[in-house]
């Protein structure tokens, strides 16, 4: 859900109002879940995890073209993991 945010967003975003089908309400769900731990990022978090899960960049990318420490990286990954999960409940 992580690695599509970006996309579903918009497509909810696009949806007509009145075609809202129990699917879609269950994405706008998770993208509200999503929405709240990314608002809950400090900047520098927040632009970690946007390389980390939105450009889909390995560790070693992210190191070589925005400097993003390995310790860093799998810091901020773990960190969207564990709050988007517990933002829906799966823990």
């Amino acid at each position: 859900e992580l690695m599509d945010y970006p996309e579903n967003d918009r497509l909810a975003k696009t949806a007509k109002t009145d075609t809202q089908s129990r699917e879609l309400l269950l994405v706008g769900r998770r993208l509200d879940a999503i929405d709240r731990v990314l608002d809950s990022l400090d900047n520098q978090e927040l632009e970690a995890a946007e390389i980390i899960f939105f450009k889909k960049y390995s560790q070693a990318k992210a190191e070589a073209e925005h400097g993003i420490s390995k310790r860093v990286y799998y810091y901020v990954a773990n960190k969207v993991f564990y709050l988007v999960a517990k933002e829906m409940r799966l823990i």
